[in-house]
């Protein structure tokens, strides 16, 4: 072949790990296309298409599931950059040569993902030379993946205010006096704001409330482990079954907090602030939820009566309300 190198390269901001690099939904993706010609070729066209697919599939018992959906595909004609550098009969000259290239990423684009089990969500660069050579047409392509978060802003008021949730915890009470009665007293987890962004520091409140008429001080329970958590949903359609959906989720924790270096007694009457910091690089809560792969988030206390404390949480990609 004449061309001897076609390359597509993404240009990552520098002093960044390039690697793993997430673009903002939003956000302008720089690149270049090097060709390296050794003789004279007719070009045909030079495109460049920035495409995105959410792809879920399982098998369970005797039914295979399977959905694939097309949420980014845009197209870019190149022909007449490349044409700069060839002849009047659209032949390429020998030697290198760099395109420039940009595309903008839609505002609601997706998170990108990757779970083996049930589903991904990838995004690439493909640029495509179509050439004539002696045997006919042919075409180069050169691909490159790049990865996406999506948008979500926290400074509607509904995300800056805090959130809260409580349960109500029963115990066993002896006393030698009157016999065994039942104690009764509230936990709450509280976040000072119920949208929060990755790494950051979220001051979490425990509050212990007794109920109790007559209550009991010096009564404690013990919360063993806090933790953020990531569900993640999964849709997909039966394949011999058009109309047929099925639904998986994957929960996990995320990070626990490092608990060994404080007082984990839950006295009748208190509270405890709790310095909680959010994972890094997190996909954000889902803006809708009919999308095939969906993301949500719970802060989860566990008690030693078999007690959890759920909080749901919504992690966001960008904030300009402090």
């Amino acid at each position: 072949m004449k061309i001897e190198n076609f390359e597509l390269k993404i240009e990552k901001p520098q002093n960044l790990d390039n690697e793993n690099y997430v673009y903002l939904a939003g956000e302008e993706i720089k690149g270049k296309i090097n060709i390296y010609n050794r003789e004279k070729t007719r070009i045909v066209r030079l495109s460049l298409r920035t495409v995105g697919s959410v792809y879920t599939g399982w098998q369970y018992a005797n039914a295979e599931y399977e959905s694939k959906e097309n949420i980014l595909d845009m197209y870019n004609d190149l022909t007449g950059n490349l044409s700069n550098y060839c002849d009047e009969t659209m032949e390429l000259n020998c030697g290198e040569f760099n395109l420039e290239f940009s595309v903008k990423i839609p505002k609601n684009a997706i998170s990108s993902y990757y779970e083996e089990s049930y589903g991904n969500v990838k995004y690439s660069i493909v640029a495509t030379l179509d050439i004539v050579e002696d045997c006919g047409e042919s075409e180069i392509v050169s691909e490159s993946e790049f990865l996406v978060r999506s948008f979500l802003s926290l400074d509607s008021p509904h995300f800056l205010n805090p959130a809260y949730s409580t349960e109500e915890i029963v115990t066993d009470r002896v006393c030698l006096c009157f016999g065994n009665s039942k104690e009764k007293r509230k936990i709450t987890i509280k976040s000072p704001s119920l949208g929060l962004l990755p790494g950051e520091t979220s001051n979490l409140i425990l509050i212990a409330e007794q109920t109790a008429r007559k209550p009991n001080k010096n009564s404690q329970i013990k919360w063993v482990k806090l933790s953020i958590c990531q569900q993640v949903d999964f849709v997909a359609c039966r394949k011999d079954t058009p109309n047929t959906w099925d639904k998986r989720s994957v929960t996990r924790a995320i990070q626990n907090y490092n608990n060994s270096n404080i007082n984990c007694q839950i006295l009748s009457e208190s509270e405890q602030q709790i310095q909680f910091q959010i994972p890094k690089n997190l996909p954000p809560t889902s803006a809708k939820e009919n999308d095939l792969i969906n993301f949500s988030y719970f802060f989860r206390i566990e008690i030693e009566q078999n007690l959890d404390i759920i909080l749901p949480i919504v992690i966001g990609s960008f904030r300009t309300i402090l």
